[in-house]
């Protein structure tokens, strides 16, 4: 099959046993499906709908596109999203990097990357780097929701051969009945590593927060929808699979297949989706450098700042010792919003424009994906909706003050920042920005009304 003769724009790629599947990708009404409900649009892509339902996994954040662009310099491309990468996640689920906060600035990685007067963090200790290089074991896999999704079998073997991810590998298959999920396929397993130090990353960044969002616009991203994302852990593969599904009726239920390509001599694996009735998927392998460069799950703070900010002079940065200065302050009254267009869902995100709402003084939120993680209880039937999620949060939410800064800065003391003291306790719930006016202004980008 000639593959221009369906995408005559494209190239430098091949169809392999291709099956086309038109589904529909727009989910029901909140009001109809309230325990689907996660995020603020009722329009659910297949990379949103992926993100939404393995986020109920405390995992991370994961990567719909798990490969680095192709565009990024070969260094960085050898070994993808690493600990320490600062960076922005794109509309179609992909970390867009831009430099490594961890490697000094002439490291071929940061070449030609890093901001004006950048400094790498200091005070990292490689021994608080756990790593767990069989974190995925051959023929991995990650389902939203174990209980709606089977694997069928073949021949007895459950669904996946006991050589998946070898030369003699066969097939993967599932089906379900479920209105809606995501599957993520490890075929040759994975690793996992996690920096433990987040203190000392937090205060960094934000200390460097002003600095990088100003080398954002030098670098004509600085009207991007898109949050700056600071890497402390990650989950990486060779191959991957990705597969969503949403609004599936129970006479068309998804099934999906997932195979090893032909093995060609000393040509690496390929793998493909070569069926996926009722769902959209899509594969990958590194066969350039043949390392576990795919970022399946990702774990970071993520930092926005107040717009104002940006407007004044970007002082010395000071790199930040654990002593806090003494400050009170005034509970907030002050109801603003800065603009924001539409952006790939994060939970993060709502929750640092709820501190920038709701604490005029405040010029940095950053938020780790640990703090959401910790407050996703086992009784819950799917991800919290953004007003429960900072129901949960808000008595963690602390004030700080850096010293050497005037600026202060929100952050929630869910027992991962060691190394910081905490100042006041945030605002209570009921004396939030009302969720449909944050939830305007993460989705369409309007700005709301000041309110007194």
């Amino acid at each position: 099959m000639e593959s221009s003769t369906f995408f005559s724009r494209a190239s430098d790629f091949s169809l392999f046993r291709p099956v086309f599947n038109m589904i529909n990708v727009f989910a029901d009404d909140a009001s109809t499906n309230p325990a689907r409900s996660t995020a603020p649009s009722t329009r659910l892509t297949p990379d949103r709908v992926y993100v939404q339902e393995l986020l109920f996994l405390r995992k991370g954040y994961p990567l719909w596109h798990p490969k680095p662009a192709e565009n990024m310099p070969e260094a960085y491309r050898k070994e993808g999203v690493r600990i320490g990468d600062v960076g922005l996640l794109n509309e179609s689920g992909e970390f867009y990097f831009l430099f490594n906060a961890c490697l000094p600035a002439d490291d071929p990685v940061n070449s030609g990357r890093v901001p004006e007067g950048f400094k790498p963090i200091y005070g990292l200790d490689d021994q608080y780097t756990t790593r767990h290089s069989e974190e995925y074991a051959v023929g991995s896999f990650v389902l939203s929701d174990p209980a709606a999704i089977q694997r069928l079998d073949h021949d007895g073997d459950n669904g996946v051969s006991a050589t998946i991810g070898t030369p003699n590998a066969t097939r993967l298959s599932f089906t379900s009945q479920a209105s809606q999920g995501a599957v993520l396929i490890l075929p040759e397993g994975g690793r996992k590593e996690d920096h433990q130090q987040l203190g000392v990353f937090l205060q960094y960044a934000v200390g460097c927060a002003q600095s990088w969002y100003k080398h954002l616009e030098e670098r004509g991203l600085g009207n991007s929808k898109m949050t700056l994302y600071l890497v402390t852990g990650c989950d990486k593969t060779r191959a991957w699979g990705v597969a969503s599904f949403t609004n599936v009726h129970s006479d068309s239920p998804v099934t999906l297949d997932f195979e090893s390509g032909l093995n060609f001599g000393d040509r690496p694996l390929t793998y493909q989706f070569t069926r996926s009735d009722s769902a959209t998927s899509a594969s990958g392998t590194d066969e350039v450098f043949l390392a576990q460069s795919g970022c399946v799950f990702l774990r970071g703070f993520k930092i926005a700042i107040r717009k104002q900010w940006l407007s004044r002079s970007v002082t010395a940065i000071h790199l930040p010792n654990t002593n806090v200065a003494n400050f009170k302050l005034d509970q907030p009254k002050m109801k603003t919003m800065f603009r924001r267009k539409r952006q790939m869902y994060h939970p993060s995100d709502t929750l640092n424009q709820w501190i920038l709402d709701n604490n005029p003084k405040v010029d940095v939120a950053i938020t780790h994906d640990d703090d959401w993680a910790s407050v996703i209880k086992q009784k819950d039937r799917s991800f919290p909706g953004d007003e429960e999620l900072v129901h949960r949060l808000s008595k963690n939410l602390k004030i700080l003050k850096l010293p050497g800064q005037d600026n202060l800065y929100g952050s929630f003391e869910t027992g991962n920042q060691l190394t910081v003291e905490f100042l006041e306790k945030g605002p209570e719930i009921h004396e939030t920005v009302p969720f449909h006016s944050i939830r305007q202004s993460l989705v369409t980008g309007q700005e709301n009304v000041e309110k007194k």
